[in-house]
């Protein structure tokens, strides 16, 4: 064999060492602590049973993880500073936009106080007694807490999506930029 030979056979056993058995660890998740992974991306990677580091970079998604194995492996990189320039002016777009909708809010809320108002009814004119009224209050207020239970469940489930999103974005744009690194 000649010397580049053993060179490409090295770099193809590192890059796909075969399969682990349930008792032996992937090699990559050494070089991974080695480099000083953090414990939950070595949590993940050994729960997720990938085999090969390619396979752990081609399902992973955390941006912040990939940059940092890139800079990691390659500390003298310069062309990772236009990717994080991307995910800041990204960052400042949804800002921007996450303050116009919470800007309007007040003015939603208001719009359906009024709405409200201009439908409402008085306890004459719907016949009923003050006991009465004093049950159909607490009902309503019971009913107003669900409503607002459910309105900050369903903003927290929103936001989860969006975080979701951005995420996948970004891992799927590191991966457009950057092919998975060989570790040493």
């Amino acid at each position: 064999m000649t010397e580049s030979e053993i060179a490409m056979a090295r770099m193809q056993a590192v890059l796909h060492p075969g399969p682990s058995s349930p008792r032996t660890k992937p090699a990559y998740l050494a070089a991974l602590k080695h480099n000083g992974a953090c414990g939950e991306a070595i949590k993940w990677a050994t729960v997720g049973g990938y085999a090969t580091l390619p396979e752990a970079w081609a399902a992973c998604n955390r941006g912040d993880w990939m940059l940092w194995l890139l800079a990691r492996v390659e500390p003298q990189r310069t062309d990772l500073f236009p990717v994080v320039a991307v995910y800041v002016e990204r960052a400042l777009s949804n800002a921007a936009n996450a303050l116009d909708s919470a800007a309007n809010a007040p003015k939603m809320l208001a719009a359906n106080v009024a709405a409200l108002r201009a439908h409402a009814v008085t306890l004459r004119d719907l016949r009923i007694d003050s006991s009465d009224a004093a049950w159909a209050a607490g009902d309503a207020a019971g009913a107003a807490n669900v409503a607002a239970r459910a309105a900050n469940a369903a903003a927290r489930a929103a936001g989860d999506a969006a975080g979701a999103a951005e995420s996948k974005w970004q891992t799927d744009y590191i991966r457009t930029q950057f092919a998975c690194p060989v570790l040493k």
